[in-house]
């Protein structure tokens, strides 16, 4: 075999471990779509949403994420004082979570 076929087969190899290794998730449970985006980047109604439940406090990390059957949400967590909450909000600005 040849040094190009022998890491040939230990990249296939790694990738098929990982493959099986990754957490199998229940239909329709969000998955991030790649990491946490700024309020910015989220789309107006989403947007005042969050705003609005930030009331007073301060709009720490958002996450777009994207369900398998491709639903897409918006996660904020919200610091007020000391205290930190999530909030889940649809794209038409529907509040899901609190």
């Amino acid at each position: 075999m040849t040094l190009r076929a022998i890491a040939g087969s230990i990249v296939m190899c790694m990738g098929l471990a990982g493959v099986a290794s990754a957490p199998a998730h229940a239909q329709g449970e969000q998955q991030e779509d790649p990491g946490q985006i700024s309020l910015a980047q989220v789309p107006d109604a989403p947007r005042k949403t969050i705003q609005e439940q930030a009331k007073g406090g301060t709009v720490e990390k958002v996450e777009r994420l994207v369900s398998k059957s491709g639903t897409v949400t918006f996660r904020a967590e919200i610091k007020h004082g000391n205290k930190m909450r999530t909030v889940e909000v649809d794209t038409a600005g529907k509040l899901l979570r609190k």
